[in-house]
């Protein structure tokens, strides 16, 4: 019974915290009402006093807003044990403080007399959105409220049952104390009615005074909406009719002016002082011609206004007034007036500078046939003038002209070596000396890059045209000094004279273009004269590029190999690609024709890679039919454009991964042209072959600009001596020492030799004996088909020479 009576009383007092917690709940809900009510009942204030300037409206804008930091401040020390609350009344003091600061913003400014600056500020959605996140958040706060007093109300309850139970319990047990227990719980119970009676119909007061209260929130503000915007509309309407004339035409710069059916001014604005220096009231009662305004003006002004007096019809027209500051250009609207009878009785002239309007049209005609850079007439208008020559050769046979397009010769590495700032510095300075080169009357045009075109007027024979190229190139033998940097540059020309089978000009600037590409062919720095052959070549030359380009889509290429032979044992080590194309109407076509043009128009970078892929996977093929010991090497070539392409790893790691072939095997071989230029990425590309287990080699070794300080750097396996050098050894001598120090300069870098377009047994000797450890060439084998090369490797014997 002992146990009972303290469970029943420890019941009892959970019972009593619950009832607690809950009238501390309801607290909270009126607290966070009363809240939102001082913060509509500022806004309130606020509009009432914007709308009638009372002071007696500031009184509840006043008292709510002192209300407000103290009912937040209490809200936060109730919601003390619940974090969400206690975040959200966190996020809630900042919206409130920036809602009061708004309003306040509102009242000092009409305070100031400034009630539109007050009004904007009312008008813009950040009052009202600040307003609809206070309500959220407050909603927020009474939506968890109210969760929670349901919450400690059913905890109540079931304290309440918890209790009953105990008691039923022990009077079963005491007799007793059942009538005691009934007694207490009867109180109880009639106390939490009480209580439950209370804290509903506080919510259901409170409820009835939030829905009052937002009604007539909502009343008021539409009321305070229309009131301000009636406000606004009278307001604009008084200031549109108290200072338009002053605002709009006194301060405008636009010229406006009144004139009578004499023709004088009736009327004008302060902005025809600055422009003709005569004050504003002296233009009052008199004519143009009696200000003795430019006698051009008053003629066309005059003749309009009479014009506008006698149809009644408003016109509009452009005007030119010489002022001390150059020549104004206007734009003039001329607009009647009318009297009762529908006379005209006066005319309004609204005169706008256009000068520059005029100026931005004349700069963009300008810019349009112009080069940005150089200042020189563009593509455009090269064009319209030769076409005008061209009309003129028509009507006059015997009227002469040329056309010469200019190349700047290497100037990409002006570009890639001192920036392209340099670059362009470089084409100014070349305009300037092209134009002091040219005779009166001579175009030189810009027409794109780093080229150039002249077009000479009417000539007497060729020899004026070789002057004119004379002098160029005299004034290019000059350096140029761009920035601290000397830099000399030479161009390659080439000439279109005019002939009766002209009759586009883009045909003369295509002609001249050829031209240029022959004397560029032919070694730069020089001038080429077109004739019709070159058109031939040119045509020639891009139907070529077009059967390329369909080769690389039908896969019309083959791949020869031709074999690397030891000179100790005349055994096959390996053998080196090579493409061939085997053109549909012309048959086997000879590398030298496409690899060139294949290079230029970037097509070796696909037909590379197909190269790469067919001579792996051939290689891998001889070396499963016919395994030796070390096993077979295919050598194949990597041009400069694919050098640089950044995904080249990535490519001959799939090629190998997709061919089996094991990266020993392969041996790349690469100029050393394409090394120096490309230095660093050259080298760290290199590095990433060599981790790979790749060869690398060094081909065409001694033709180009190897820098010996570099070459050790590389991380090549084998030097390949240019067939050039071979080709001139024997007996004589002739090349050998040149050999030699290519031989000795490998085995200093431990490094192999191979010696290329080995072709009698003269050369073969030599090499043996200056100890070539390799070597390939027609008197092996001429580069066979793949069907070929089985039948040699077939064999296995070694090569037998005479």
């Amino acid at each position: 019974m002992f146990i009972i009576g303290v469970a029943s009383y420890l019941s009892l007092l959970e019972y009593r915290k619950n009832a607690q917690l809950v009238i501390h709940t309801r607290e909270v809900l009126e607290k966070t009402q009363e809240l939102i009510s001082h913060v509509s009942d500022a806004e309130t204030g606020q509009r009432g006093y914007l709308l009638t300037g009372k002071p007696a409206y500031l009184e509840p804008y006043h008292r709510a807003a002192d209300e407000i930091g103290q009912k937040i401040k209490f809200l936060g020390q109730l919601t003390v044990d619940n974090p969400s609350q206690q975040e959200r009344i966190t996020i809630l003091k900042p919206l409130i403080s920036r809602k009061l600061t708004l309003l306040e913003q509102t009242i000092k400014l009409r305070n100031n007399e400034k009630l539109e600056a007050a009004l904007k500020i009312v008008h813009t959605d950040e009052g009202q959105q600040l307003m609809d996140k206070i309500r959220l958040i407050i909603k927020a706060i009474e939506n968890e409220e109210n969760d929670l007093l349901k919450q400690r109300s059913i905890e109540t309850s079931d304290s309440a049952y918890r209790t009953t139970w105990l008691i039923i319990s022990g009077s079963i047990l005491a007799a007793i104390l059942v009538s005691l227990a009934n007694l207490i719980i009867n109180q109880e119970l009639t106390k939490r009615q009480r209580i439950e009676k209370f804290l509903q119909k506080a919510h259901d007061e409170l409820e009835s005074k939030v829905k009052e209260r937002t009604s007539e929130i909502i009343r008021t503000n539409n009321k305070l909406k229309s009131e301000i915007n009636e406000h606004k509309q009278t307001l604009e309407t008084l200031a549109h009719s108290q200072k338009e004339f002053k605002a709009v035409v006194e301060n405008t710069p636009d010229i406006i002016a009144r004139f009578n059916r004499q023709l004088c001014y009736v009327y004008v604005n302060p902005a025809i002082e600055k422009i003709t220096g005569i004050l504003a009231q002296k233009f009052i009662g008199k004519t143009n011609i009696q200000l003795n305004l430019p006698q051009e003006i008053c003629r066309i002004w005059d003749y309009k206004l009479q014009r506008v007096f006698k149809t009644g019809q408003q016109t509009e027209f452009e005007s030119n007034l010489p002022t001390a500051w150059g020549t104004k250009h206007y734009h003039t609207r001329l607009v009647p007036e009318l009297a009762k009878d529908s006379s005209v009785e006066f005319v309004l002239s609204i005169a706008r500078d256009i000068t520059a309007l005029k100026q931005a049209e004349a700069k963009l005609i300008h810019d349009a046939f112009h080069d940005s850079l150089t200042g020189l007439p563009n593509r455009a208008l090269f064009v319209e003038r030769l076409e005008r020559s061209l009309a003129v050769a028509k009507r006059h046979p015997d009227y002469r002209f040329a056309v010469l397009f200019l190349d700047v010769d290497r100037f990409k590495v002006v570009n890639d070596s001192l920036g392209h700032m340099i670059g362009d510095q470089l084409l100014s300075a070349l305009a300037r000396r092209l134009e002091m080169c040219l005779r009166a009357g001579d175009t030189v045009a810009r027409i794109g890059g780093d080229e150039f075109t002249i077009l000479l007027d009417d000539l007497k024979d060729l020899n004026d045209v070789i002057n004119v190229v004379n002098r160029i190139n005299m004034a290019l033998t000059g350096a140029f000094n761009l920035s601290g940097h000397e830099v000399f540059s030479t161009i390659s020309i080439g000439i279109t004279l005019s002939t009766t089978t002209y009759n586009l000009a883009e045909e003369l600037i295509r002609d001249a273009d050829i031209a240029m590409y022959r004397a560029k062919a032919l070694g730069k720095a020089r001038h080429e004269i077109f004739d019709f052959s070159m058109y031939s070549q040119a045509a020639q030359l891009l139907q070529l590029e077009m059967d390329l380009r369909r080769a690389v889509e039908r896969q019309e290429f083959q791949v020869h190999y031709q074999p690397i032979v030891s000179l100790e044992t005349y055994k096959i080590i390996g053998f080196e690609a090579l493409v061939r194309w085997q053109h549909p109407q012309h048959g086997l076509v000879s590398p030298e024709r496409f690899i060139s043009l294949a290079e230029e128009t970037g097509l070796i970078v696909p037909i590379g890679y197909w190269v790469l892929r067919e001579a792996c996977r051939q290689m891998r093929a001889w070396q499963l039919e016919f395994p030796a010991h070390p096993p077979l090497t295919i050598s194949v070539n990597i041009s400069s454009k694919q050098f640089c392409q950044p995904n080249l790893i990535e490519q001959i790691h799939q090629i190998l991964q997709d061919t089996g072939l094991e990266a020993s095997s392969l041996k790349l071989e690469i100029t050393e042209t394409v090394l120096m230029e490309n230095y660093e990425s050259a080298t760290a590309m290199l590095l990433q072959l060599q981790e790979m287990n790749i060869q690398l080699h060094l081909d065409d070794f001694g033709i180009g600009y190897s820098s010996l300080s570099y070459l050790h750097r590389f991380p090549s396996s084998a030097l390949k001596i240019d067939r050039s050098f071979v080709i001139n050894i024997g007996a004589n001598g002739k090349n050998l020492e040149i050999v030699q120090a290519i031989i000795s300069l490998a085995h200093s870098l431990n490094i192999d030799v191979i010696a290329e377009g080995v072709e009698t047994m003269d050369q073969l000797r030599q090499l043996q004996i200056k100890k070539c450890k390799h070597a390939q060439g027609y008197i092996f084998s001429q580069p066979l088909d793949s069907q070929s090369v089985d039948t040699l490797i077939a064999s296995s014997l070694p090569f037998k020479l005479n």
